[in-house]
């Protein structure tokens, strides 16, 4: 399966690679961590909201939400007929997912 996911086919397309679907799978959950800060926690030092959104009673909720992010880059990447790129995204999302549900449920 492993050896599936690397040796990728090819495309016709620049940016359907695996590795650039993963790698903004990865990046945007925090983006959208990112900019909840802006909207809602700007007037706190950028270091303190960095240990409240670790604490296990914050992190889950607020890194479901920057998985939202990650539903807005599939979708883009759907729309542009990048499908090994979504499904990088997806596997990203299932990453992050675990250890939501290990804050969620057994922190």
């Amino acid at each position: 399966m492993l050896n599936k996911i690397l040796n990728e086919r090819s495309s016709i397309y620049r940016y359907d690679k695996f590795v650039t679907g993963f790698i903004l799978g990865l990046i945007a959950p925090w983006l959208g961590v990112l900019l909840f800060y802006v909207a809602k926690f700007s007037y706190m030092p950028f270091v303190e909201y960095i240990n409240y959104v670790f604490d296990p009673r914050v992190f889950a909720p607020l890194m479901s939400l920057g998985i939202v992010m990650n539903l807005m880059v599939f979708f883009i990447f759907i729309w542009r007929n990048y499908y090994i790129s979504a499904r990088a995204v997806i596997f990203a999302s299932i990453l992050y997912i675990i250890p939501i549900v290990v804050a969620k449920f057994f922190l």
